[in-house]
């Protein structure tokens, strides 16, 4: 698993190009977001309706409101216009208010008494994870990065503590585990479209 120290938030070439390869990188801030920042963002959050909750189609997680502190703590700690993978994948700098930032949402990860299949993760977008405040993993519904294009391909479980991202190229191929209760959010950005 890659990881980016925000002290040094510019990945070097090598890793660079392995994030490329991978598609995608975890990217950790030198501390986790304030306390209160953290509570703030989870305050309009209805995570009482989501212990009954289903999974919405293929994607194993219930949408549980949007807290109005939500932008603040996705964005704290992180230089994402400096990030180089993150500008690769987009084809420009990263902005938070551009028209292009698609969708943020909270998220809650629910049980699956099946295995959901496969799924793109977003095709020609970009995904940044983040947590709000305990680890997502495969223990708590967090999903695994299939290699390649083929979801029969080798997979990488992940893993983002509170005080990291996980920034995904939507091309690739995901599979949610069983698990439940996990909380985080994420933002889906549009790709620059490429030249033909």
């Amino acid at each position: 698993m890659n990881i980016q120290n925000m002290m040094n938030p510019i990945p070097e070439e090598e890793e660079l190009q392995q994030a490329i390869k991978r598609g995608y990188l975890i990217v950790t801030s030198s501390q986790p977001a304030p306390d209160g920042l953290v509570l703030a963002a989870k305050a309009k959050l209805n995570l009482t309706s989501s212990a009954s909750a289903t999974p919405e189609n293929l994607w194993a997680y219930h949408v549980p409101g949007r807290g109005p502190k939500c932008e603040q703590l996705f964005e704290e700690g992180f230089n994402f216009p400096k990030n180089r993978f993150l500008t690769h994948l987009l084809g420009r700098p990263y902005s938070a208010t551009a028209a292009e930032t698609y969708t943020q949402r909270a998220f809650i990860t629910v049980y699956n008494p099946r295995p959901l299949p496969p799924v793109q993760a977003g095709g020609d977008n970009v995904l940044i994870w983040r947590t709000f405040e305990k680890p997502l993993n495969a223990t708590n519904g967090f999903f695994r990065v299939v290699a390649g294009s083929s979801s029969m391909g080798e997979a990488d479980y992940i893993e983002i503590q509170d005080n990291q991202v996980l920034i995904l190229d939507g091309e690739r191929i995901i599979q949610y585990s069983q698990g439940g209760s996990g909380l985080g959010q994420y933002k889906l950005v549009r790709k620059s479209p490429k030249d033909i």
